[in-house]
């Protein structure tokens, strides 16, 4: 099994994340504060969600994680504020929601199946770069991107909550294990 490293920014929902991610191999965690892309010596890199941080205002203080996103050959994988970063690091840009999701939503997934997952945020990636395939849109937006020569992948939703209510968990290990298995 491939060792996985979360980049906790701030996320309500870490011991759910871990948990999730443990399907996948041994987990580990380091708070964002901490985070030195040079000591990266995991097979894979998640970025969490984050309760504190919005990517356009804070966006400053993340350039050392999305220039390693940008460099990187290793499986990264975003969620939420982790999604932003992603899509951001590629030239993608935010729009602020006018009201805030907090629900079960619908998505839609780009081969024509529909998933229900959980969304909490606050920010909507409005613009994405041609880096990216969209692999699945809700009422809100882009939820899920794939980008087109890396193992990269985000999710805008939270895979981690409501995993028994929903089919966001089943959808992320869906997609994340051949990445983790070596295919793009």
């Amino acid at each position: 099994m491939k060792n996985i490293l979360v980049v906790n920014n701030g996320t309500n929902s870490l011991g759910l994340l871990v948990k999730l991610l443990s399907k996948l191999g041994p987990v580990r965690v380091v708070s964002v504060e901490v985070f030195h892309p040079e000591l990266v010596e995991d097979e894979i890199v998640v970025f969490s969600g984050s309760s504190t941080y919005n990517v356009d205002n804070d966006s400053e203080n993340f350039q050392h994680i999305m220039r390693f996103i940008t460099e990187t050959d290793k499986v990264v994988v975003g969620v939420c504020f982790g999604f932003q970063l992603l899509c951001k690091a590629y030239g993608g840009t935010m729009m602020r929601m006018i009201e805030p999701t907090k629900d079960i939503i619908t998505i839609e997934l780009a081969d024509g199946r529909t998933i229900t997952a959980s969304s909490r945020h606050k920010w909507i990636v409005n613009g994405l770069s041609d880096d990216f395939e969209i692999l699945g849109e809700s009422q809100d937006g882009i939820e899920i991107v794939k980008h087109n020569l890396k193992p990269q992948i985000g999710f805008q939703f939270h895979p981690e909550v409501f995993m028994e209510l929903t089919e966001g968990d089943e959808t992320f290990l869906s997609l994340v294990k051949p990445l983790v298995n070596g295919v793009k």
